[in-house]
């Protein structure tokens, strides 16, 4: 049998509210049992399984999703946000590279696929940030990445939290990489629909542990997340509208809860870059730095033959260095060697003063998708009437 707990609070006074502006309800909850993935560049949300072949790896930087068998809510509409706070960094991966993250719900609105709205959640992920909020009474945290997520797998019919509802897992999947830092860090959820009874939202987080308390004395665990209080069961930082309200509790159950939410990062890769000089018949010499994903690359060229004072020159990458043939280059004659192949990744031009070109340089997209990436780089070198191939560099991208 579902047992319900309700909790009354004393409203600062620094705020008016209406009755029943603001109130928290615990009650238990069928554990989630349905992926649910969604793409944020594409907006795909897909049920079930999902097989994503990729060749760099993730790793859980803040696994909190030890679930408590509850699901906690707050008045819907868009005005309440709880926000919890941890330290981020229990794997010590280096990368600070937001690939995705996952996080349990639960909804009582009516399934998309049977023609109601779907569930909808507004999620915001926060550096630095401290429980209390600052002193205008708002979130102290910088804002890394916030989103709105709506058409949620939900329920078979329009219902409350007291009524029926299903619950999920779900994955979040980013476009680009975001760079979010070790150490404080805060989660937020903020309730923006409606149940079919109201005023409680329509879609609710499922509960994870926080902490732990022994007796009334409450320890910290292993993610940075303390209970505010024991035996007064502390959840989160709650924000009306923007303004810090109160700190608020289940009281009097001896579980602390946060949301449930684990965020998965890009594993260290270290990228890297060397030489690659074929038969040694090539003269003018490129070298590259090591390609990091959401940071510039850069090559540059030395010249070895005469090229006269100044030309152009083209830097192609493709993906993978060959020992090509010895060939007569069509301008000027002279003994060149090709040293990449593959398909083309991509072209850049610059220009040289006779003894050294200057600086060429790329913004590498922050995306996952381009991790452990094999690049090669050979550039073709004009001037003086000749037209020469370089010695290439080659590499894997990387997180560092």
């Amino acid at each position: 049998m579902r047992r319900t707990f309700t909790l009354a609070f004393l409203f600062s006074s620094l705020f008016t509210l209406p009755l029943g502006a603001q109130a928290q309800h615990l009650r238990r909850a069928p554990s989630p049992s349905t992926e649910v993935h969604i793409d944020l560049p594409t907006g795909t949300i897909t049920r079930g399984p999902v097989v994503q072949p990729r060749a760099a790896a993730t790793v859980s930087d803040f696994p909190n999703m030890d679930l408590s068998g509850f699901a906690g809510v707050d008045t819907g509409g868009g005005s309440i946000e709880w926000f919890n706070d941890g330290v981020k960094g229990v794997n010590a991966n280096a990368s600070d590279l937001m690939d995705s993250f996952a996080f349990a719900y639960c909804s009582a609105k009516k399934d998309t696929s049977l023609g109601g709205p779907g569930g909808s959640v507004k999620l915001g992920f926060y550096e630095g940030y401290t429980r209390n909020g600052g002193p205008s009474g708002t979130p102290n945290g910088t804002a890394v990445a916030v989103l709105t997520l709506t058409g949620l797998p939900a329920n078979s019919a329009s219902s409350s939290f007291f009524g029926g509802f299903n619950c999920y897992f779900a994955t979040v999947t980013f476009g680009d990489l975001v760079s979010f830092a070790d150490g404080p860090i805060a989660y937020s959820w903020k309730f923006l629909d409606v149940g079919s009874s109201g005023p409680l939202a329509g879609t609710f987080p499922f509960l994870a542990n926080a902490g732990v308390c022994v007796g009334t004395t409450p320890f910290t665990d292993a993610l940075g997340q303390a209970p505010y209080t024991c035996c007064s069961v502390s959840v989160a930082d709650v924000y009306l509208n923007g303004l810090l309200l109160v700190v608020f509790t289940f009281a009097p159950y001896c579980f602390p809860f946060s949301v449930g939410i684990d965020i998965h990062e890009a594993a260290d890769l270290t990228a890297t870059a060397s030489p690659f000089i074929g038969d040694g018949i090539n003269a003018d010499v490129l070298t590259a730095s090591p390609a990091i994903v959401g940071q510039n690359w850069s090559a540059s060229v030395t010249l070895g033959h005469a090229h006269g004072s100044s030309g152009a020159i083209l830097l192609a990458l493709r993906t993978a260095v060959i020992n090509g043939p010895n060939l007569n280059s069509p301008i000027g004659g002279r003994l060149t060697e090709p040293l990449i192949s593959g398909p083309l990744l991509a072209s850049l031009s610059s220009a040289h003063n006779g003894t050294a070109s200057a600086p060429i340089t790329a913004a590498v997209p922050a995306q996952f998708s381009l991790l452990c990436v094999s690049w090669a780089a050979q550039a073709t070198v004009t001037g003086g009437g000749f037209v020469d191939l370089s010695r290439a560099v080659s590499g894997v991208t990387g997180t560092q």
